[in-house]
Formats: structure tokens, sequence, C-alpha cells
């Protein structure tokens, strides 16, 4: 309507145009002489002058003439529901007729089906599954593995990556599951099989992706399992020192979304899920570096929705920052947020009653709080991340045994106003010698060996092979 319009005056319109000093002017003319839209406006000024043709302007009126037609046609069709399922029926035939043929899947009769055998048409082996800081998880074929750590090649090229490091490696089996905890405590599945297998150069991809739950959850424990049916327990403890075991069977039914692992009282958050065979011992840690040991027997067995009971007493704004499943000739490895660690024997910590305050686990001075325990044993490689973003690499070796009643010795040195967040499990143990540098932030490989000790021995907390950590977890 508008060029149709500008058509008719054209001469008028032009003269517009040549006496404006810019386009703006130009167009705040034409607004005010004829009404047009500012869509209108610039469609003129935009018009070449091929436009002003006789042929030009009856293609213009033709097309006003058609559109004038469908808003009516569409505006009928809005108002009659009969002929709206009329439009539809004749949409559905022309589909069948272009689409319509003999249908080529085959509707058996039996109602029994045996769905099972076309899991069965996957491998079942053994793979290792890498597991990143940030969440990135990846699986490598065991062949694989054992040819990159008998040439000396890294896991993964984790060197490409700043803020980010190699936190896990674990045996599973490939038609096994990774349940992946949240922070509410819920549950999530995924199969081993469908974890995406990444070359030399990857990370891996996004576990919160692969899950498909959101990022508002975060996951704080990953537990790799054979078979959901097998005759074990999950031991849960939150940060306000509640802990409760639950049947493996319960979680035998997966679920899209996720499932509830645990109910959580409001302000408290889980900290950890460990797999056990019901026969260990377990050692909670505070942050006020109080420590308590206790037969897992003491601890009830209760539903999935079920908060759980006292695992440990705590003191005003104390916090429980680690659940520790003792293995044999282990060694309790204490960090606080000054850089201060040290290692003293499980065999220090007397066996207490679930509930109670506990023992002094360390000795800090004012404004020193234990960030992290680990159950480890010589050989075993660990990072140590600072709050600036720093990522250090220790061996478990070079820190001092001492009793429970010490502070612990400096492992690493802090810039003034840094401190530490977090110390995790490396699984390159080799990385150090091999690079030649101190504070390496790269992860390589571990020796072969300690997958096939992974997949032949178990630990007093009794976990198969795809449960125990490639090194010791």
């Amino acid at each position: 309507q508008g060029l149709i319009l500008a058509l008719t005056n054209i001469d008028d319109v032009v003269e517009i145009i040549k006496s404006s000093m810019n386009r703006g002017e130009a167009k705040d003319r034409l607004q005010d002489a004829y009404g047009f839209t500012e869509i209108q406006a610039d469609a003129i000024l935009d018009m070449r002058l091929a436009r002003l043709t006789g042929l030009e302007r009856e293609k213009l009126e033709a097309r006003q003439a058609e559109l004038v037609a469908l808003v009516a046609e569409l505006r009928a069709l809005l108002k009659d529901h009969d002929l709206q399922l009329a439009l539809l029926l004749q949409e559905l035939e022309e589909v069948v007729e272009k689409f319509g043929d003999e249908r080529r899947t085959e509707i058996l009769d039996s109602e029994e089906m045996d769905f099972s055998s076309v899991e069965r048409t996957t491998a079942d082996e053994n793979v290792v599954v890498t597991y990143t800081h940030q969440g990135y998880v990846k699986r490598i074929p065991m062949s694989l593995y054992r040819r990159r750590v008998n040439s000396g090649k890294a896991l993964a090229g984790m060197d490409r990556y700043e803020d980010d490091y190699l936190e896990k490696a674990f045996m599973a089996r490939s038609l096994g599951w990774l349940l992946a905890f949240t922070s509410r405590g819920q549950a999530h599945f995924l199969k081993v099989e469908d974890i995406p297998e990444g070359g030399r150069n990857s990370r891996g991809k996004p576990l919160v992706g692969l899950l498909g739950c959101g990022k508002s959850d975060p996951i704080v424990a990953t537990v790799p399992v054979d078979d959901l049916a097998d005759e074990k327990l999950l031991v849960f403890v939150t940060r306000g020192g509640i802990m409760k075991r639950t049947n493996l069977s319960e979680f035998s039914n997966p679920r899209a979304g996720g499932v509830i692992a645990t109910g959580v009282k409001q302000g408290d958050t889980v900290l950890d899920v460990v797999l056990s065979d019901g026969t260990s011992e377990l050692m909670l840690l505070t942050r006020g570096g109080r420590a308590i040991r206790f037969p897992e027997g003491q601890l009830s067995v209760m539903g999935r929705t079920a908060k759980g009971v006292k695992g440990i007493g705590l003191r005003s704004g104390d916090e429980v920052v680690g659940l520790l499943l003792l293995s044999r000739n282990s060694t309790v490895l204490t960090m606080t947020n000054k850089g201060l660690g040290k290692r003293t024997p499980a065999t220090d910590f007397p066996v207490q009653n679930r509930g109670g305050l506990g023992t002094k686990a360390i000795a800090s001075a004012d404004g020193e709080d234990v960030v992290s325990a680990l159950d480890v044993r010589d050989g075993d490689s660990l990072m140590v991340v600072a709050a600036s973003g720093a990522v250090t690499q220790i061996g478990a070796d070079s820190v001092s045994i001492q009793g429970r009643n010490t502070r612990g010795k400096p492992l690493i040195k802090l810039a003034p106003g840094d401190h530490i967040v977090e110390l995790t499990r490396a699984y390159a143990s080799d990385d150090k010698a091999r690079n030649g540098s101190n504070g390496a932030k790269k992860n390589g490989s571990h020796p072969p060996e300690e997958v096939e000790a992974a997949s032949t021995e178990s630990s007093a907390g009794g976990e198969s092979a795809s449960g125990e950590a490639v090194s010791s977890a």
C-alpha cells in the first residue's frame, strides 16, 4: 500500500526527498505528508528507480489483491471450526498420497518379547572412566589404557585446560552403570557404554549434559557399579554429619531425570556417597579437626527417602569435610587451609560409637581449618587446589607421618592471602618425574599394575572391580 501510494504521487515524493537535508528528515516529511508508517517510509526511500515502470506498478497491485484475498480467507478460517477440520483432513490426505505405502514394521502376535538380547550385543568388558575436576567424563578401552601407560602417555591432554585437571580414574564394566549423586540428594543414572569414548587430546563430555540434569544442583559423588541389583550398600553422609546406608537394589529401576537417593534436612547438603559390602569401618573428619571411627554396622539401613541418623556430633560452626572407608594399611591424610598436612595411621584413631563428638585428629591454630581428608597409601598422588586457582601435585609419600595431636608440616608454599580450598586424588603419580617440575598441572597416566590390582584386590569396603579406583580410592 505504501509503495502504490508513493508511485501514485511520485513527483511530489521525489521533490520531498530531493529537498530534505538527510534521510531522517526525508522520512519524517513523508510520514507527515501521506501518513506513511516508519516501515513504509523506509521502503520508499530504499525503492529503486526500476520500480517506477508501469509493469512494476501492475505487479504491486496484483500482489496487493492477493494479500487482501489471503487475509480474508485466513480470517474466515480462524472464525469457522468446520473449515479448520476440513483443511486438516485435506492436508492429511495429501500426506497419505505423498508418503503412504505398505507397513514396513513387522508386528508379532506374541506378547512376550526378550529385549535383553539387544543389550547382549554390546561387549561386556573392562574400561577405564576418567572424571575431571570440572565434571568432564570419558571412557577408555582397557587395551588402549594399557598401551598408554606402557608408552608413558597421559590419559587426557589436560595441559590445555588451565582450570581443570584429572580428578578420578576408575575401572568399570561396559554394561555397568555410573551413579551420580547431587548435593540435594538426587541420584542420576548413566550406562557406562553411553559415556563417550575419548581420544588422547579429549577430556570428554560434561557429565551433567549426558545425565540431562541441571547445574543448579551440583554432582558431589560418582559411584560405578556392575549390577544395580547387587547385594551391596551405599553409604551417605551430609556436611551436617547425618549418615545412612541404603541397599543398592533400591536403585535397580533407573528413571530418566533421576530418583530421590536420600532425604536432606533444610540447610544441609550431601557431601559424599561410597559403595560398601557392609563390613568395613567408617571415619568422619570435620573442619574443626575432629574425627570419629566406628564400625559400619552401627549405621541403620534405610530407604531412599529417609534422611538418616547422626554420624558425628558437631560443635557450633563445624561441618564434615571427609568420609573415609578405611582400607588395609592405610593412613589418614589431613590438610588445613593454611597448607599444613600430615599422615596419621588409621589405627591411631580409637573405635567409638556412632554419634559422639569424636577425638582430635589435628592440632590447629586460630583461623586454621581442615579442608579435606583422604585415606591414602604409599604411591598415591594428590592434587592441592588453592583459592587463587593454583594446582599443585604432590605425592603421598612426601607427607610426613605424625600423631593425632600435631599440626603437620607445610606441604606447599602459598602466596600471601591465598589459602587451600581442596585436596583430591590425582591419577598421575609419575608426572613429576617425567615432566621434571614441581606443581605440575598436567595429569599423566598410572602404572598398569594399579589397574590390575584394582580388579583383583578389594578394599576393606569390599568394592568390586567396577567400584575400585585405578589408584587406591
